[in-house]
């Protein structure tokens, strides 16, 4: 899985994505650290927080109106593109690890694709399935400790929650989706 910074252009529901770069979410300096740390003044454990995509572009010195963070969950497909626009993240955060509910929108779901590398440089929102989905994943860092990388080697993984991680995750998403 690749997160992607996009340039967007055009009426919403059917805008126009120009790829920028690549971004990188986690890490000590990464958005997602310093936004759950500045949320969590008190230093709290376990610690609830939110934060939409705009905001994670900001912190990535971009610009929330004119910009989008994408997933694309197959980035080593040779076949086919799944691209979805990140929306809003929740975490959860222990003394040492993080696990975390993302709000995603359908742009490109699965689709075959002779060259997915030209499509995912430029393309239009086709504008036909916009389904809302959640994703949980987990960092390797929180409140006192960690690196905030993903698992091991830096891959993203599934992860398994504490029945009240699993309560306040499942139930922002249930409420977003």
């Amino acid at each position: 899985m690749s997160f992607l910074l996009y340039q967007i252009s055009g009426e919403s529901g059917r805008e126009q994505y120009k790829f920028v770069r690549g971004i990188q979410l986690t890490g000590q300096t990464g958005p997602l650290c310093i936004l759950s740390r500045s949320l969590n003044t008190e230093k709290r454990i376990p610690f609830n927080w939110h934060v939409s995509g705009k905001k994670i572009i900001q912190i990535l010195k971009g610009s929330p109106t004119e910009q989008a963070i994408v997933l694309d969950l197959a980035p080593r497909s040779t076949g086919k593109v799944s691209l979805y626009r990140l929306l809003d993240v929740w975490g959860v955060s222990y003394a040492n690890w993080t696990p975390l509910a993302l709000r995603l929108r359908a742009l490109i779901a699965d689709q075959k694709e002779a060259n997915p590398f030209a499509l995912k440089n430029s393309f239009a929102d086709p504008g036909t399935d916009h389904s809302l989905v959640g994703q949980f994943l987990s960092v390797r860092g929180g409140v006192s400790e960690g690196t905030w990388n993903w698992g091991k080697l830096g891959a993203t993984s599934g992860v398994l929650l504490s029945c009240d991680a699993f309560n306040y995750l499942s139930a922002a998403l249930k409420q977003s989706i």
